[in-house]
């Protein structure tokens, strides 16, 4: 006589009618958890008995990341941002998984690893999302397994990935690392963190983010050095090779600038 399919994301529910043992469910939200309870219809008569009801649980499909920047601090395992995120272990036993120390990460541990943390689905546009960045150390001292970044134009499977940078020499403490991805601009891409069969060690990954090239960036190695009672010297290494800086300068409650901007 037919079914009633009932389903629920824990707050709204709705109900369908079929004669078929087969339905489709639609407007439906994405990444999101539902139940569905179908009951037999026994009699056709006017309040007809049903059966008890047999109930199945899923949750729908992600949607591409597009907003941005876009941060993930693998804060909580049952945070929702965290289902679009998908792991393939191809060796041994351990693999990707979340853990709770330093505020969220997500931690491979020491082992032969072949595995893959794979983020969400973006598109890559030019000075809004064609750069990651993100945290990163070994699991423990001595440890000197290498991350290694790959990226997918097609899918999440392992074959669809094309390693594109290597990040060695870790230590125990967390550094940030970036890669750009103008190369893709235009493309949908996945990202992976990934760890080869042949390095030995744990790896621990927070903070990602998805991030726009800057037209500059920061200055690194910056020092300053006090050479008498009211000058310092400060020196940094510039990555944009720029012919001009602005330079601003405060002891907690007055604050000046260098004029003219100088050149070195």
């Amino acid at each position: 006589y037919g079914y009633i399919v009932v389903y629920t994301d824990g707050s709204t529910s709705d109900t369908v009618n079929s004669t078929s043992a087969s339905v489709s469910l639609t407007g439906l939200s994405a990444n999101t958890p539902y139940t569905v309870s179908i009951r037999t219809i026994c009699d056709i008569a006017p309040n007809a008995d049903t059966s008890s009801a047999a109930s199945v649980s899923f949750t729908t499909n992600c949607e591409a990341l597009t907003s941005f920047p876009y941060v993930e601090p693998f804060t909580n395992a049952a945070d929702a941002s965290l289902r679009c995120w998908t792991v393939i272990n191809n060796g041994a036993t351990n693999t990707w998984g979340h853990n709770t120390f330093a505020g969220g990460v997500y931690y491979l541990a020491n082992g032969i690893n072949e595995d893959y943390l794979i983020s969400p689905q973006f598109q890559v546009t030019s000075g809004t999302s064609d750069r990651i960045s993100f945290d990163t150390r070994i699991g423990n001292a001595g440890e000197t397994a290498p991350l290694i970044i790959g990226v997918s134009t097609t899918g999440t499977n392992a074959s669809d990935f094309t390693m594109v940078d290597t990040f060695g020499g870790l230590t125990t403490t967390f550094e940030t690392f970036t890669y750009d991805l103008t190369a893709y601009n235009g493309q949908n891409v996945y990202v992976t963190f990934f760890s080869d069969a042949v390095s030995l060690g744990g790896l621990v990954v927070e903070n990602f983010q998805i991030i726009g090239v800057p037209q500059c960036d920061a200055v690194t190695s910056l020092t300053a050095t006090a050479v008498s009672v009211d000058s310092i010297d400060v020196s940094f290494t510039d990555p944009n090779g720029s012919n001009g800086f602005f330079v601003t300068y405060s002891d907690g409650s007055t604050t000046d600038t260098v004029s003219p901007d100088p050149t070195t």
